[in-house]
Order: C-alpha cells, then structure tokens, then sequence
C-alpha cells in the first residue's frame, strides 16, 4: 500500500533509459499483466505502483515519438547516440538537460524516480530542488567507470554528487550497493532490490525457431549472449576458441545479440575459416533465449575490465536455467560466481586464461557434471527476490516523505 493513498492527485514522472514509448506500447493499459521479471519489468513495475497517478515516462534514445495511454505519457527523444568526441558527447548532454527540465516543468512532478545519469541526471534533480519534491535515484549499471577522458571524469563526478543529494537511492544487488557506498551514500538512504527470474523457467521449453538449433543439438556449444561490441570481450573469446575449434569439429561457438562490432567479428570468423563453426544469430527476443542458454555447453561473459558489469544478467539466468559459465574474476562476478562450483573464473583481459578454462569445461565431464549441479542450485536461490523493485520503490518513497523535512 502507497503511503499517499489518492494518487489521482498525484503526478510522477520516471526519467530512464530505452525506448519507453516502445515499452509502454507493449505494455499495453494493464501493468498488472506483465509478469515479475523481463525487459519490460521496471516501467510495468512502476505503473503498478503509481496505479490512478499521471505519470510521465522519459528517456533519451535513437528517434522522437510520443505515446499518450490513458493517464500515462510517453516521450522518447532523440540523443542516445555513439559520439566519441568530447565536444559532441558535451552538447549532447546538454541537450538531454534541457529537453528534459521542460518537459519536466511542464508536468508539474510531486515525486522523480531517475535511472537515467548526465543530463536528464542533473534536470531531474534540479527540478526535484525547485518543486520541493522528492528525487528517488535507482541504479542498475556499475557505479565507478573507467573513464580517460576530462569530460567523462567531470561528468561522473557531478553524477556522483548528485546521487548522494537524492532523496533515497534504491539499487539492483549486492555490487551496486557496495559501489553506492564506495561513494558516500548514506545507508540509511539506500535500499536494495532483485528482480524475479521465474519468467525465465516459464519461456524454456519454447521452440527454438532459429536455424542454428542443429548446432545446439549436434555440437558442443559455446555461448555468448550479449551486445556484439569490443568492450565486451567478444574478440577475446573468438581468439580463446581459435585452437580449440580448430582442433575439434564438434565444437561450436554462437554469438547471440548484435552491435558495432559484429561485421568486424565476422570478418575475423572468415579470415580463420571457421564460419560453420561460429554462427551469429543477430537480436534474439528475450522470449526466445532460454531454451538455447539450457542446450548449450555452457555460456561465457568475457567482458574487459574496461567496461565492467553492474549486474551481470546473462551469468544469473544461465545459473537459472542451470547452465554453466565462464567469467573473469572482477566486479559484480564475484558477486554471484563460485569459482569452481557453479563457474570457472578467469584473469581478466587474459585470452590464454580465458582459453584454459574453456578447454577445462569442454573436457573434464566430472568437473563439468559439478558446475552444472553447482548452477541449478545457485539458480534456486535467485527465483524469487526478497525485496522486489517495486517494494524498494515503495520503501524509498516513505523514507522520503518522512524524511522531507528533517
């Protein structure tokens, strides 16, 4: 139960990232139907709490729509572009800031929820402060980057800054919290969620329409689900796999996901001969990806410490449907990974670690047999949260109020 019981009074606006317009769409009028879990799971989340509210949805991304759904309205606008120059990322930013402090001071918000950072970071607090309203920061993305260039180090420490003014923080698992500490947040002010995989065990069993199921069938499979980008180690494991593949026909790597890199990727997998051995799916619905993360050998998350996980997604719905992976031993993997119970873990950025290990879990069929049975009982213990995202949420939201004019 809400701690303002008459939301039609009430006027809530909630600044993120992704295509909310596409997602409300989805969506459709009944948040009430979606289920806990899923790409869908924050917006439909928080229009269940905000039920009989005005809602506002915000989010900078690659095109300008608006969708208006009863008392719920969407706007996407474009601005979440690749910009690699200093400059352009400055302007972009500063775009976001403005575009989302009018529609911000249009709407006349009696509380933000802001996952969103930069620009729409800084609009929101701003108004939050002019409105005397509270400002509910929700984190889902590694907190400390790292981070070479001047604009980038001066934007994180304003971000930082701002996060630690909200009014209540709330945060997806155990790393995120620890990070959000690392800088300064009150404790008392934080409050921890995790999000519910049961979805995932409900979407196994469907049929994999893609032509690719042979390979999962015939071969030992090593996946990679993920963005097809360099940052997140996808060279790397090609370059681990080239012996292995090489020297054995029955094995196969596929790459589920897309992004920049994937036509260089490509290139590489031609180069080397090996294109009936690695196959590349493209996008893949989330709907769609269980029964192929349970048919393959096992899954890898090869991501360079460069970029880092907050949450690493793929890792924890592997352990779900009770597959196996590999990851490095940094950041948020330590967070959910036992090293040679339900995973190996190697060095980061280590190519030749990284290939030691995968020939391990091809191999050694006891070791193999340990891990899985280590998964399925790590899996267990992630199908239910103790503290869903909407009752953080709802948490943060009293804290607030109660604390407005200590």
């Amino acid at each position: 139960m809400n701690l303002l019981n008459d939301h039609s009074i009430q006027r809530y606006a909630y600044l993120k990232h992704g295509d909310v317009v596409a997602e409300l769409q989805e969506i459709g009028a009944n948040p009430f139907e979606i289920a806990n879990g899923g790409p869908k799971y924050y917006v439909s989340s928080f229009l269940k709490w905000a039920a009989g509210a005005h809602v506002l949805l915000v989010a900078s991304h690659m095109r300008d729509d608006v969708l208006h759904l009863n008392s719920v309205k969407a706007i996407v606008f474009k601005g979440n572009g690749s910009v690699l120059r200093p400059l352009g990322r400055t302007f972009r930013e500063i775009r976001a800031f403005f575009k989302t402090f009018f529609l911000l001071w249009k709407f006349g918000p009696t509380c933000i929820l802001c996952s969103a950072a930069n620009g729409q970071l800084l609009a929101g607090f701003l108004v939050s402060r002019l409105f005397s309203i509270p400002f509910i920061h929700t984190r889902h993305s590694r907190v400390d980057e790292i981070i070479l260039s001047w604009d980038r180090r001066f934007i994180l420490k304003i971000n930082h800054w701002i996060i630690r003014q909200a009014s209540a923080v709330l945060c997806h698992g155990p790393y995120l919290k620890q990070q959000l500490l690392d800088i300064g947040v009150d404790p008392e002010r934080l409050f921890r969620f995790d999000a519910s995989y049961r979805t995932i065990l409900n979407s196994a069993e469907a049929e994999i329409d893609i032509p690719y199921w042979a390979m999962l069938e015939q071969k030992k499979c090593i996946l990679y689900v993920g963005r097809i980008e360099a940052s997140k180690g996808v060279f790397d494991l090609l370059e681990a796999c080239i012996k292995l593949l090489i020297a054995d026909p029955s094995l196969a790597l596929l790459y589920v996901g897309d992004g920049s890199s994937q036509g260089e990727l490509k290139k590489r997998v031609n180069l080397l001969k090996l294109k009936g051995q690695v196959r590349f799916t493209g996008h893949i619905p989330h709907s769609k990806l269980s029964p192929i993360v349970r048919h393959c050998r096992f899954l890898v998350m090869p991501t360079r410490s460069i970029l880092g996980e907050g949450r690493p997604k793929a890792a924890i719905e592997a352990f779900v449907l009770g597959t196996p992976t590999i990851v490095p031993n940094y950041g948020s993997f330590n967070y959910l990974v036992e090293d040679g119970v339900n995973s190996l873990c190697y060095t980061p950025d280590d190519v030749q670690d990284l290939s030691s290990k995968l020939y391990s879990l091809l191999y050694d069929e006891i070791l193999y047999k340990r891990l899985i049975k280590g998964a399925i009982k790590a899996g267990k213990r992630l199908l239910d949260p103790e503290v869903t995202f909407m009752e953080a949420l709802e948490q943060g939201f009293k804290y607030s109020i109660e604390h407005s004019h200590a």
